[in-house]
């Protein structure tokens, strides 16, 4: 004699006669008991459903008791196939989950693009070798991507990389200078973060941050010769677009010692610590000879000047022996 089971009444007053079998908690939804009615017709038990559709046996569990408000496509397909059953039955007691329009400026571009080409969603998700889960998201709630992928997106979409360029990374401020730009537009072309540039040149993510906003006007020499290397520019380039530097000009009466030694500084387009190092001397000498404060022994005080005349090449001007004495 053939083994009866109890159908489970698609009334969802809950009664004593709902249970079947031992522990087991009736159904809450009508999919939950849609989904028993039909697991038990094909006398399967649930952790047989849960191998046929790919999840773990609490999972099933769950969904027989608690449901789902909205089926996953690829988890409605193995349901059908698993309990054998018409996919309008189960859509009666699971309608798909309604369609979301795209609202940033990704996913438009995104999903318009991907119509225009005929792909289906998965389709699109093979080709450009991502998740079907990260292809919708891309269509529907993404405001950004990563730089990694802007070539496999574009290779799928049909689409000029600088068109996905413009929504990478966290919106940056813009660049103050020539400089700054054009290192963010080379580091742009590689499809390379922040990081990805710091990692291939040996500089701080913060330096070359500083740098493509205009904080840094890269006058270090090895910084530069670095950059030029990971991003493969000419380092005369980088030098020619490096912003002018303010030097500090303030002369003061140009018939002193501390006049006469700005004058020439600001001449050599020097800063007071490049005149300090360049002349071995402390860069505190420098700024306290141009404001007037230096006060050393005659003997030091000439040694100092001496060493700066020797650098600038010039003799002592007549007018300022007595105040060099």
């Amino acid at each position: 004699m053939a083994k009866k089971h109890k159908l489970i009444s698609t009334d969802m007053t809950p009664t004593k006669t709902q249970h079947i079998g031992t522990n087991m908690t009736p159904p809450k939804t009508q999919l939950g008991v849609f989904l028993r009615n039909k697991r038990m017709g094909n006398w399967l038990l649930q952790k047989q459903m849960a191998q046929f559709v790919g999840k773990s046996q609490p999972f099933y569990s769950a969904l027989e008791v608690w449901g789902i408000k909205h089926l996953t496509p690829e988890l409605f397909d193995d349901l059908v196939k698993a309990l054998k059953c018409d996919p309008a039955e189960l859509r009666a007691v699971n309608p798909p989950q309604p369609q979301i329009k795209p609202r940033t400026k990704l996913a438009k571009l995104i999903f318009s693009r991907r119509k225009r080409k005929g792909l289906n969603r998965a389709e699109f998700a093979q080709r450009a070798k991502i998740s079907l889960d990260y292809a919708r998201e891309l269509e529907t709630r993404k405001k950004g991507i990563s730089y990694e992928m802007v070539g496999p997106l574009s290779e799928a979409l049909e689409l000029v990389p600088s068109v996905l360029l413009q929504f990478t990374g966290r919106i940056s401020k813009k660049s103050s200078n020539a400089l700054g730009q054009l290192v963010r537009d080379c580091r742009k072309g590689f499809y390379w973060s922040l990081g990805k540039l710091a990692n291939h040149s040996g500089i701080k993510r913060q330096t070359l941050s500083k740098i493509e906003q205009g904080g840094n006007k890269l006058n270090n020499e090895d910084t530069l010769k670095k950059l030029a290397e990971a991003l493969r520019l000419d380092a005369a380039k980088l030098r020619s677009l490096r912003p002018k530097r303010k030097i500090k000009q303030k002369i003061a009466d140009q018939n002193t010692f501390s006049g006469f030694l700005t004058l020439q500084r600001v001449e050599w387009g020097l800063t007071q610590l490049e005149l300090a190092n360049l002349v071995k001397i402390n860069p505190s000498v420098v700024m306290r000879i141009e404001k007037g404060t230096y006060k050393e022994t005659p003997s030091k005080h000439r040694d100092v000047m001496d060493m700066l005349f020797k650098f600038f090449k010039c003799q002592r001007p007549a007018n300022l022996m007595p105040l060099c004495s």
